[in-house]
């Protein structure tokens, strides 16, 4: 894929000043109406194979929490998407549940308007076969002529039983930069996502009047491929828009519009039009699409999360079923004893790691969540590992719980024997309980999340966006963050710059 930024002369997403302009007939703001409104976005990075998910459920979690903020901004209910799980880093086979099986639902409708998307597809008579189509999805501010089969929309096709009448558009939005604060490449800046969604909000009837009447001058909607020369006048298009909405932004920061302040637009009109270049049914529903995950603007950086991010997660609870088996498990294995708790962080990272690593010593390294990717902080030793276990406080009263994906069961082994002969504490796995075999495959990663979050101490890997969710799940529980101690950085005082910034 070519970003556009990078074969325009200006950035797509650069600032230019110009004169605000009042709106034109039809972009408008109309008062509180009936319609309802949805968001829906595709949960999962794609590179190569469009076929395949490159997001763990870990990554689809911080996914989730951008599309939440991003649907409060649109004024949209945000459709609960499915989410993947694989039994591990190299799996080909990756298993798609609804929303509901792994999330409190009735939790977070009571602070964010959602739908499940079993009711959403019901409801607008859109599940396949023989559902009604949705119009056309759009994709982020890319040109994909290298890429033809990137955002071709699949995951929506496949795993939500959804069809699209027309083509993929090209949109202004930026997609999620994991482990990354901002908004896509734009810097984090308090309020910014707010004012920005806000402002597209306003801009979105332009966008899809524009990119429709651009689109109607194919012969067939279907004809459109990636590379025609309709990509380059989109391109500008999205890239004046993009400039808009920059320019809005700032004049809608100090305000926050309530759901029904929305563009004029006859949606019935643009349905109609897309149901006679296809002469198929045609939902009037209004989708707005994203075959991406959306980028808000949090904060990230050394774990000092914003208070938008807080509040999303605050709100993501998981089911009260694996919140009840995690608590039988913890009983089981401890009782009433305190216990630290590590994860280790491995199963195919270490190429990662070692790449990350590379970059770093020339001077080309990314942050990730703020913190450079070095060896010990990626992909520690078992000798580091027990060296980060030393501000733990373990001893034989104080076992260990072990969460990791590692398969590699001699380095498990080898880990356990270390800790027993330097702190005297037996090591402690989810895996080595037979009563606990019951428990869904699926779920083990949820549980030992919860389990790892109870403990007294946590040991996580501060690269990882499972320790990530471990320490705001402790935010929730009200453990404090000096409680918590990362691989190769050490305790709050050295990766925090405010130990008792929490939830």
């Amino acid at each position: 894929m070519v970003n556009v930024s990078a074969a325009n002369a200006e950035d797509l997403l650069l600032y230019t000043c110009q004169e605000l302009t009042s709106p034109g007939p039809g972009e408008g703001v109309r008062p509180p109406v009936a319609r309802q409104r949805y968001l829906l976005y595709n949960p999962c990075a794609t590179n190569f194979d469009p076929n395949y998910c490159q997001s763990q459920f870990n990554n689809q979690v911080v996914f989730f929490l951008h599309a939440l903020s991003v649907a409060k901004g649109l004024g949209r209910k945000l459709v609960l998407p499915p989410f993947m799980w694989m039994e591990n880093q190299m799996a080909e086979s990756q298993q798609w549940f609804p929303f509901e099986h792994f999330f409190d639902i009735e939790a977070l409708q009571a602070r964010f308007d959602v739908i499940r998307l079993e009711d959403f597809l019901s409801w607008e008579d859109l599940a396949h076969p023989g559902g009604q189509k949705l119009w056309y999805y759009f994709y982020p501010p890319y040109l994909v002529e290298q890429a033809p089969y990137a955002f071709r929309g699949i995951h929506f096709k496949r795993y939500m039983n959804l069809s699209f009448a027309a083509a993929k558009r090209m949109s202004p939005f930026q997609e999620v930069h994991m482990a990354a604060s901002g908004r896509g490449s734009v810097p984090f800046a308090p309020k910014e996502g707010r004012s920005y969604w806000m402002a597209a909000r306003l801009l979105l009837a332009k966008l899809r009047a524009r990119s429709s009447s651009l689109h109607a001058r194919e012969a067939s909607f279907f004809s459109w491929l990636a590379g025609d020369s309709l990509e380059g006048e989109e391109a500008a298009m999205v890239s004046q828009l993009s400039d808009e909405v920059e320019q809005m932004k700032t004049s809608l920061a100090s305000l926050d519009l309530g759901p029904d302040v929305q563009p004029v637009e006859d949606v019935e009109a643009l349905a109609a039009e897309v149901r006679r270049s296809v002469g198929a049914p045609v939902t009037a529903a209004d989708v707005l699409v994203f075959d991406f995950a959306p980028s808000y603007n949090f904060n990230f950086d050394r774990f000092q999360f914003d208070w938008e991010l807080r509040r999303n997660r605050r709100a993501l609870r998981f089911h009260p079923r694996w919140q009840a088996t995690a608590q039988e498990v913890r009983v089981a294995i401890f009782g009433d004893q305190e216990y630290v708790s590590l994860h280790v962080r491995r199963d195919g990272y270490e190429h990662f790691c070692t790449a990350e690593e590379s970059r770093l010593a020339q001077g080309r390294g990314r942050k990730r969540f703020g913190f450079d990717a070095s060896a010990a902080v990626c992909h520690p030793s078992l000798e580091e590992l027990v060296e980060s276990l030393l501000l733990a406080d373990l001893s034989p009263s104080r076992p260990m719980f072990l969460a990791t994906n590692s398969r590699n069961s001699s380095e498990i082994q080898r880990l356990s024997e270390m800790v027993l002969q330097r702190f005297g504490a037996a090591t402690r796995r989810l895996q080595d309980f037979e009563r606990f075999a019951a428990i869904p495959l699926e779920a083990h990663p949820v549980v030992e999340l919860l389990v790892a979050a109870a403990g007294s101490t946590f040991v996580g890997n501060a690269i990882s966006t499972f320790s990530m969710n471990i320490l705001m799940e402790r935010d929730l529980l009200g453990k404090t963050r000096n409680s918590t101690i990362f691989q190769g950085l050490g305790d709050a005082t050295r990766w925090a710059k405010d130990r008792r910034r929490g939830f």
